[in-house]
Order: structure tokens, then C-alpha cells, then sequence
């Protein structure tokens, strides 16, 4: 009677965790401590593993899931490996950058969607999957973090991967592109942060550009 008792209240926990998913986390990213106010720890750990195990969620890292979205058609549809990456790093309260091809990518140097997306952090490390791609989270510099500028940091991690060598006009008049709309205090200011060549880079590129 107590183990009825006790898988009746499991089932309970269960239906109700899938009901609030149900009602706002289609799509999207989960934190299972989002759901400790249901019962209590270790009651929301095994709800969340049953429902793991029924296909209703994908497990990422600890206590992380999506609960992705179903098409009768497409089956389950998942978000891009970059907005799973975003979307745990806003639920970790913690600011990331792309890093290496992700950062090439996200600048357009490159078409190629890497296998591997790696961030900078300013939290902790992390490794997570998602399908055949893995994501990637790994302490940055704190003269990154403290840049103003949304798009130099970006800037800075992909000068790194390409190198000093393969910087042409052409990679320049990109760089242009991307700094478009940008405060030119806020970057004056931010390039001091940078590797003194990529610094070099972006005074230049100031120095040619009109005041903004």
C-alpha cells in the first residue's frame, strides 16, 4: 500500500511538472530548480528523469533540458545549438562570448557551422550536447567581460582564431562593417582591453572611420 501511496505521488509530480512545461516552456530551455516549489528535490529529479525517459525532454548538462516543440510532420524540433547556448548562459545569470569558428561564424568569416561552439564565460566551465554538436563553456579573460562594446569581444575572439597573418583589407572592411552603429568612445575606450595587435587594428580602423 505505502510503495501505491508512494508511485501515486511520483505520477503526481510528475503530470504536474509536464502540465506547467506544457503551459510555458515549450521550446525552450529548462532549470529543474525552476520546479522545486512543486515538491521537493529529489521528487523534481526523478519526474524530470521519467519524463526523460518518455522522450517529452532532452537532457543538456545537470538539472538542464529543452523541452522541445513536436510537428506531427517534422517530429521533435529542436533550437539551434547557439540559442541553447544563450538561452542556459541568461538561465546561469552568466555573460558568454563565442569563441575559435563560432566567432568566425557569428562575424560571417565563415559559412561552416562548427561541430564544436565554444564560448568564453564569465561563470564556470561547462560541457553540454545537443544532438551531434557539442557546446562548449570555458572561463575568459575579465578585460573581455569588461568591455562595453556587444561586438568587439566577438571581434577579439576571432582576430585570435584567424591570426595576425591572415588579416587582409578584405578582413578589415568586414571588421568596418561589423563596428557600423557602434559608439566610437565606448570602442576607443574598449580596444585598450584587447592583445596590443588586435588593438592596433581597431585605432586603425577608427582613425579611418568617421566620428559616431
Amino acid at each position: 500500500m505505502g510503495q501505491d501511496q508512494n508511485s501515486s505521488s511520483l505520477e503526481s509530480v510528475e503530470n504536474t511538472v509536464e502540465q506547467r512545461l506544457l503551459t510555458n516552456h515549450i521550446g525552450k530551455v529548462v532549470n529543474m530548480s525552476e520546479f522545486f516549489d512543486i515538491s521537493s528535490e529529489e521528487a523534481i529529479r526523478k519526474a524530470f528523469q521519467r519524463l526523460e525517459q518518455r522522450g517529452k525532454i532532452v537532457r543538456l548538462a545537470r538539472g538542464i533540458y529543452i523541452f522541445p516543440k513536436k510537428d506531427t510532420l517534422l517530429g521533435t524540433i529542436l533550437p539551434t545549438a547557439r540559442e541553447v547556448a544563450i538561452a542556459v548562459a541568461d538561465k546561469e545569470g552568466v555573460t558568454i562570448i563565442p569563441t575559435g569558428d563560432q566567432a568566425l561564424l557569428q562575424l560571417g568569416f565563415t559559412p561552416q557551422v562548427p561541430m564544436k561552439l565554444t564560448f568564453v564565460t564569465s561563470g564556470g566551465p561547462k560541457n553540454f550536447k545537443l544532438g551531434k554538436r557539442t557546446i562548449v563553456f570555458k572561463p575568459g579573460s575579465s578585460k573581455l567581460f569588461a568591455m562595453r562594446s556587444k561586438v568587439l569581444p566577438v571581434i577579439v575572439q576571432a582576430l585570435k582564431a584567424m591570426g595576425k597573418e591572415a588579416v587582409t583589407e578584405a578582413v578589415i572592411q568586414k571588421l568596418k562593417l561589423s563596428l557600423q552603429g557602434e559608439s566610437r568612445f565606448v570602442l576607443e575606450a574598449d580596444a585598450l582591453l584587447a592583445p596590443a595587435w588586435i588593438r592596433a587594428i581597431i585605432q586603425d580602423i577608427l582613425t579611418q572611420s568617421p566620428s559616431t
